[in-house]
């Protein structure tokens, strides 16, 4: 099982985050989050961040039950979500930003659904489209591949 461990690597967080830039510059989105599936299944965990507040989202979890990123992690179905879609309060209370519209994806470790790759709130429009959830899936896959790749050499974590 991947765990938030995995991502304390300088060298995964590094590449991570250099992914989640590039969602953000290429969905134009104002922050992108990967969150991982916690070890007992129900919660969602923010992992890497590149946005405003990574010191919390970095930090935060969120009932998969609950939320939208927990829907996607059970389904393993991606989605967009504009202004009328119901989002957990509890990042945007931890944050003190609103969560407008997502673009979610999910992640696959070692075959399995790992987490989901999520970016929020479009720049300039109300939200986001079909183009903007092939990019993020485009940029999820690489992400599994580097985590694979980082395993081999990291097989510890």
């Amino acid at each position: 099982m991947l765990t938030k461990a995995f991502f304390k690597n300088p060298s995964a967080a590094s590449q991570g985050r250099r992914i989640l830039a590039e969602v953000c510059k290429n969905c134009r989105a104002e922050e992108a989050t990967l969150w991982l599936i916690s070890r007992d299944g129900n919660s969602m965990e923010g992992t890497l961040n590149q946005g405003a507040t990574p010191h919390i989202l970095e930090n935060a979890s969120v009932p998969v039950s609950q939320s939208q990123t927990g829907l996607v992690a059970a389904t393993g179905i991606g989605l967009c979500l504009g202004p009328e879609a119901k989002f957990n309060p509890t990042v945007d209370q931890s944050t003190g930003l609103r969560t407008r519209a997502m673009v979610a994806a999910p992640f696959r470790h070692e075959s399995e659904i790992a987490g989901v790759l999520t970016a929020i709130n479009p720049i300039q429009r109300e939200q986001f489209d079909a183009t903007d959830l092939e990019e993020l899936s485009w940029r999820t896959h690489i992400l599994e591949l580097l985590v694979e790749d980082l395993a081999k050499s990291l097989p510890h974590l």
